[in-house]
């Protein structure tokens, strides 16, 4: 005897039925629908209901990454001697102002541990750097209009670098964080202090030790948050 399953699926019901007969007449044996909900929800246009748990599993994740990305920084950069591993003394010189070291690295000698101060705070931030393929243009807009004032301000005040031009803003006056930035604002300040200080460290600020910081490494410019002391890990 031949037996026919039936379906229609549609996009909150499926229907069903079970048809039997060889050859004729065949007869339903059993039929039916089930109704489910929708998968979107309309209220917001359309919006998935799974959006708002991908969204915060994206932000974890993007936690995680930039954590990593911090811890090999550090370690790359206590490896190089710029920075010390015992967390009191690391402590200690994280309670430094980074952008007053930032603006001073320009023109004066920094310690070691001062130097590797500012290219730590540097290494927390990435800058914005245009994805055509996620990014949209109103997001885009606003980001380009806060760099365009980044930019501005550093032309009026004469600044080589955007941690000299936030060194000199009053932050009574203005904001110093939360700014839109550039991935080249920071790329070229990492550039203007490594040849800066290059003359007074020329052991620590080898070729090496340039390359694994900053162009041959992954976690320098490593995130777009402003980031809080840096934890040792327990081997360290």
């Amino acid at each position: 005897m031949e037996t026919i399953l039936g379906l229609d699926l549609g996009t909150s019901s499926i229907g069903w039925a079970l048809i039997e007969g060889d050859p004729l007449p065949k007869k339903i044996v059993d039929m039916g629908v089930r109704i489910f909900p929708e998968g979107v929800d309309r209220t917001k246009g359309e919006k998935s209901l799974n959006q708002d748990r991908r969204d915060a599993r994206s932000l974890r994740r993007q936690g995680c990454r930039r954590m990593r990305r911090k811890q090999k920084l550090l370690h790359a950069l206590q490896d190089a001697k710029l920075l010390p591993r015992k967390q009191t003394e690391l402590d200690e010189l994280m309670g430094l102002s980074p952008y007053q070291v930032r603006a001073k690295a320009l023109d004066e000698r920094l310690s070691p541990h001062e130097l590797g101060r500012a290219l730590y705070h540097l290494g927390q931030r990435r800058g914005f750097k245009s994805n055509r393929k996620t990014d949209s243009d109103k997001e885009d807009g606003k980001v380009y209009e806060g760099i365009s004032e980044i930019d501005k301000g550093m032309a009026e005040k004469q600044c080589r670098t955007i941690g000299e031009y936030l060194n000199s803003l009053d932050p009574h006056q203005a904001r110093i964080r939360g700014r839109y930035t550039a991935r080249r604002h920071y790329e070229q300040e990492f550039d203007a202090i490594f040849q800066a200080q290059q003359p007074h460290h020329p052991k620590l600020l080898n070729v090496n030790n340039r390359k694994r910081i900053r162009s041959g490494s992954r976690y320098f410019c490593g995130s777009l948050f402003w980031a809080s002391k840096p934890k040792q890990a327990a081997n360290t």
